[in-house]
């Protein structure tokens, strides 16, 4: 009853802050991939694909992009919920699963992934199902719910590999009793390794490494030789169900190859064959970093960590990435209840305590080897060389079991206070420090105001709305290209105008893709690869109008010609232009008219977000700088708005 009301309190919190449609970064490619049934950025995320667009036809009364962002307010609010159940178990104590729930969904990185569509509300539901089921084996006799174990390990790799983080926790809250004495916890201990062997053979497939396949495999299968009669060793053969339970949950990868087939709106890496789809699932189009030489010095990637933890309780009272005095004492408290209440939990059920441990090292150190991160967008600066490169996005979702099992730890460090003060009504002083992040957090994490609310789709339709018929709309990246995919894949808008995103130009897919679909780069479908320049001029030579994003960088504007004006929010290219063209003041004002009061003047606090709400400026900024003694754009945009 206690873990349900915690649920319900952060489905409704989630609900009353979710974004209206897209957000910025992935947000707007996975609407359109779950709305064409398509193939998102590698790894590729079938079965988030498949389930959310199940959601989305489920609660079909609800516009397409609110039902899809609710589907992870309610995988949010399940995980955590089901995570207050576990904890309250643990610690013998059942009123804790409300505040317990509450305080680990208001952690700032588990609010923001709860309402948008992204992947990591599922993936957190995914472990916290792990850890449930993991304990359930542990309570029980080992049979079908261990071997539903090692199917849920290849089953994640599916949704995504961070679904597996933790396996670890939940092999040790299987184990438990599993090294006392008699039949039952020999037994046990046989199917705890099989298990181990499963969750490496599973990370195996998700990384496409032989060697840990091969290992899986090996461990899983060697419990099963026991001595038989004259010393023999005697192969069990109920142990394969493992190894055969592991493939069957990792074959929902081939859902992206029957996808595939069919060549949908979003189709990255088109993996439409073995080798292809081998491709996507080890995500060979991106520089994927290897576990040496590090990216950054452990020592500073830990600290990375850290100053993520520390914008988890007070993100609404600083807008400051660093430590501030008036958010950081908060995280220090909640700190030191955490480790406060992780020695409670050690003293009353040895077993979960110890998976606890695994799942937060798995979730933090763990994370960080595996992940080989550089240093954050906002971190490191002044420790690192000046010319270094750092992440594009602050990368704090990769570990929000990490954050809900502190907060957990913190809930229940709350409890142990208020009852050695022997406060009256200790529920209720726990619940309202469970509240406090919700409080710190609302004025940060509310995606429904503005101009968060509408950044992302006013990006995809201002670009779209000023392209002329039929052209090639050259994008930047991220966080031009999505909105454009959504508004053209969701709300149906200008479906004439080719989109072509300049960093996938190098992808041989995305090439072919283009020659395939719209016939505008046959000179280069050959495969052969001349660098992004001359793909893009092969681009220019099919003859369509030509236009750019307001975010595109002037080198790659210098790359394809002279001859660009700037005329609403576009670059427009005309080949026997000059270098300088008059901006066309007409439709600057229209456009100005028509966004500055949707956007406002205040600019979002986010980096990311504030970049993008000074583009969606740039008529306006412009035509104010184009008023005075220069009328032309020469450099003015730039300087004006287009910097980072």
């Amino acid at each position: 009853m206690w873990g349900v009301a915690g649920g319900i309190t952060l489905f409704l919190l989630y609900a009353s802050t979710l974004a209206p449609g897209a957000t910025l970064w992935d947000s707007g490619e996975l609407l359109a991939a779950v709305h064409s049934l398509g193939v998102p950025h590698p790894p590729g995320t079938p079965l988030f694909i498949v389930l959310v667009n199940v959601w989305t036809k489920a609660v079909g009364f609800l516009p397409f992009a609110t039902a899809s962002n609710l589907g992870s307010a309610v995988a949010a609010a399940v995980s955590c919920a089901l995570l207050g159940v576990l904890g309250a178990r643990w610690i013998g104590r059942p009123f804790v699963a409300l505040p317990l729930a509450i305080a680990a969904g208001a952690m700032s990185s588990v609010w923001s992934s709860a309402t948008e569509t992204e992947v990591y509300s599922y993936t957190l539901l995914f472990n916290v199902l792990l850890l449930v089921v993991g304990d359930q084996v542990g309570r029980g006799e080992p049979g079908s719910r261990s071997r539903l174990l090692a199917f849920l390990f290849g089953l994640g790799v599916s949704l995504h590999l961070s679904a597996l983080v933790a396996g670890p926790a939940a092999i040790v809250l299987a184990g438990r009793g599993a090294f006392t004495h008699g039949e039952a916890a020999a037994l046990k201990r046989r199917h705890v390794v099989a298990l181990g062997g499963a969750w490496i053979m599973a990370l195996g497939v998700g990384l496409t490494s032989p060697v840990l396949l091969v290992a899986g495999l090996v461990v899983m299968l060697a419990p099963g030789f026991s001595p038989g009669q004259q010393g023999r060793k005697v192969f069990n053969p109920e142990l394969l169900r493992f190894p055969l339970l592991v493939l069957l949950g990792c074959s929902a990868l081939l859902i992206m190859m029957g996808l595939a087939q069919h060549d949908p709106a979003i189709n990255q890496g088109n993996p439409d064959t073995w080798a292809r789809l081998a491709a996507v699932v080890s995500r060979e189009q991106y520089d994927v970093a290897g576990l040496w030489p590090r990216r950054a010095p452990f020592w500073l990637q830990i600290g990375n960590v850290i100053q993520y933890f520390d914008w988890q309780v007070g993100a609404g009272q600083a807008t400051n990435p660093g430590a501030i005095w008036w958010r950081t004492p908060f995280t220090l408290a909640v700190a030191a209840l955490a480790v406060s209440g992780a020695g409670w939990h050690r003293r009353t059920d040895r077993v979960s305590w110890v998976a606890t441990v695994v799942a937060v090292a798995s979730a933090s150190l763990g994370a960080i080897v595996i992940l080989n991160l550089r240093a954050g967008p906002s971190f490191g600066y002044g420790l690192l060389p000046q010319d270094v490169l750092h992440e594009a996005r602050e990368r704090d979702y990769f570990f929000l079991l990490h954050f809900v099992l502190a907060a957990a730890w913190a809930t229940m460090g709350a409890v142990r206070f208020a009852e050695r003060l022997s406060l009256r009504r200790v529920g209720l002083w726990v619940c309202a420090f469970a509240l406090t992040p919700v409080v710190m957090g609302a004025s940060r994490l509310n995606r429904r105001a503005e101009p968060q609310a509408s950044l992302a789709r006013l990006v995809g339709e201002t670009l779209l709305m000023n392209a002329p018929a039929g052209s090639l709309l050259f994008l930047a990246g991220d966080n031009d290209t999505y909105p454009v995919w959504f508004v053209q894949q969701v709300k149906g808008m200008r479906p004439d105008v080719v989109p072509v995103t300049i960093t996938l130009l190098g992808a041989s897919w995305y090439r072919a893709e283009l020659a395939r679909r719209h016939g505008v780069l046959a000179t280069t479908a050959d495969g052969a690869w001349r660098g992004t320049g001359e793909a893009m001029r092969a681009l220019v030579r099919s003859g369509r109008p030509v236009v750019m994003s307001f975010a595109v960088a002037p080198r790659d504007r210098d790359a394809v010609g002279a001859g660009w004006s700037f005329d609403g929010a576009l670059f427009h290219f005309d080949a026997v232009g000059t270098v300088r063209l008059a901006l066309r003041d007409t439709m600057a004002v229209a456009l100005a008219a028509l966004l500055d009061p949707q956007l406002g003047d205040r600019s979002p606090a986010d980096p990311t977000e504030a970049y993008v709400w000074r583009l969606l400026h740039c008529p306006s900024a412009v035509k104010a700088r184009a008023g005075g003694t220069d009328s032309t754009y020469g450099g003015l945009l730039e300087s004006t708005c287009n910097y980072r």
